[in-house]
């Protein structure tokens, strides 16, 4: 719900309300969400999990009482959608995955699926007739006798003979949607669990193939790649230098739909498929809430961070307005709705006093690119779609910014793209962001294409989602970085409005909420 029609309702009930502010990074019921980083530590030899490293949980909940449809999409650090599923959640239910099971396959251990029984054959519950849950059809019970909220279970065995088989299919699930009048009557009531070549071919082809599809190549920043120098630029020392595709490193969407499906949210059946007579699978349903878990058995870590909760509006449509999945649905002549994340964020970083920091950054763009044109990637693009600023603790500011992008050059080996990827965690240091001051604790500052301080360099706008793990000897911890604009949302939060640079909110202080500007250090 947008803010001003909240408003005006309290206004009109003389009640107070708790609402959501659409375009705000609050943690409300959504119908996306957005877990922007997942690792899971793992054998560099078999590439097996390793069961005391790191590993990353999600538990995603149902808080309306209406029986739903959520649609989970893995991508890898290129936004190579890797695999998919579907899964029930009856009303108020909660839904729980070790993505260690992910990566060897074991479905069954996450499954989560209704019962089946002598009442209820179908291995699925109808929501009441006549009330306003998701499921309005009717199943030729009594409508009396229909429990709308579970029971579910998770399914850990194997000896169920009604378990279906699988597929020939990369999705896991049934392949086909569902009619409108039984939306869940094409869903797998439960998976099997995975055994012998069908397991393997999930496991090794599929998912582990898949997620480890992602190299390190070098930097380069020249004309071909729109900068405006020439320049081979070295990532010595940098993360990059011992980039390894394991662990394993991922991003997680989950969508409420409204039917089940094995289609990507980057193909286009996902958006023009009628579903109930609608077009596209996706849900304006906005009724989940999720939370991710980073556990270390071996270093005792443990951080834990909320997901990226993305709302959705049917009111919310390109070409006016920005959403998340635009950049696959507008290709396919729909509009997505979904909320839009933001464009800048602030964060501290740590390193000193025995403390150091990570940065995690999720972007809705990679810099790899085929400067051959041959169709395979061979660089990655130092013209950065993104500018840091830094201060430290005595107020000493540094700026890094998109190369090519500060006149005159710099000279080789100039500054790297330390975030090439739609996902990473990077250590935050000198060699990784020269921004900032080795030995020192300080913040910073990252601008994301659009209100970068040189002109974009590519032809849609960025989002982003920033957070930082912040480590102490055995202890860990990780936070949110404050969302300072969302140039998808509010047009003058920018660098470049000189003179006003609005990157901040709106002021608390003026009656008509106006703009108070932002004065960043001239570069």
């Amino acid at each position: 719900m947008k803010k001003t029609l909240a408003v005006l309702l309290a206004a009109g009930l003389g009640l107070g309300v708790a609402y959501a502010n659409f375009c705000a990074k609050d943690i409300v019921p959504a119908a996306t969400l957005l877990v922007p980083y997942a690792v899971v530590d793992a054998s560099p030899t078999t590439g097996d999990p390793n069961p005391a490293g790191y590993t990353t949980l999600l538990t995603v909940t149902n808080v309306s009482a209406a029986r739903q449809i959520i649609h989970v999409t893995v991508w890898n650090m290129m936004s190579d959608a890797v695999v998919d599923f579907s899964q029930i959640l009856s009303g108020y239910d909660v839904w729980t995955i070790n993505f260690r099971d992910l990566i060897n396959a074991d479905f069954n251990l996450f499954d989560t699926y209704v019962q089946k029984s002598a009442t209820y054959p179908q291995g699925y519950l109808f929501q009441v007739a006549g009330s306003t849950g998701f499921f309005p059809g009717n199943t030729g019970v009594s409508p009396t006798s229909i429990d709308p909220w579970g029971p579910t279970v998770n399914r850990t065995q194997s000896t169920d003979p009604d378990w279906p088989d699988l597929p020939a299919a990369q999705d896991i699930g049934n392949g086909e949607y569902s009619p409108a009048s039984d939306p869940a009557g094409s869903c797998p009531p439960h998976f099997p669990k995975l055994t012998g070549g069908l397991k393997d071919y999930y496991r090794d082809v599929v998912i582990r193939q898949t997620l480890r599809n992602v190299v390190r190549l070098p930097q380069l920043a020249d004309a071909t790649l729109a900068c405006r120098s020439t320049l081979a630029v070295s990532d010595a020392g940098s993360w990059l230098a011992t980039f390894s595709s394991l662990p394993y490193q991922f991003y997680v969407t989950v969508d409420v739909v409204g039917a089940c499906t094995t289609y990507f949210p980057n193909q286009n059946a996902y958006w023009t498929t009628l579903v109930g007579g609608v077009p596209g699978f996706a849900r304006n349903f906005n009724v989940l809430m999720g939370y991710v878990y980073y556990v270390n058995q071996t270093a005792n870590f443990s951080e834990a961070l909320p997901a990226v909760h993305l709302e959705r509006d049917a009111d919310w449509a390109a070409p006016a307005f920005w959403g998340f999945y635009d950049q696959y649905a507008t290709a396919h002549g729909r509009q997505d709705g979904t909320e839009p994340l933001g464009s800048a964020y602030a964060v501290p970083y740590y390193n000193a006093g025995g403390i150091t920091s990570e940065l995690i950054v999720w972007k809705d763009f990679h810099e790899f690119v085929d400067t051959n044109a041959d169709g395979v990637y061979d660089a990655i693009d130092a013209c950065r779609r993104y500018t840091l600023y830094a201060w430290d603790e005595d107020e000493q500011y540094r700026t890094q910014q998109q190369q090519g992008g500060i006149s005159p050059p710099p000279t080789a080996p100039g500054q790297i793209n330390a975030l090439p990827f739609e996902t990473q965690r990077v250590p935050v240091t000198a060699t990784n962001f020269p921004a900032i001051w080795g030995g020192r604790n300080g913040w910073l500052m990252l601008l994301f294409d659009s209100v970068n301080v040189v002109d974009p360099l590519q032809t849609r706008d960025t989002q982003a989602y920033v957070a930082l793990k912040i480590n102490f000897g055995t202890y860990s911890a990780a936070i949110e970085g404050a969302l300072l604009a969302n140039t998808h949302c509010f047009g003058r939060q920018n660098v470049p409005g000189q003179p006003e640079r609005n990157l901040n909110a709106y002021s608390a202080a003026t009656a008509n909420g106006a703009l108070v500007g932002f004065p960043l250090p001239t570069p």
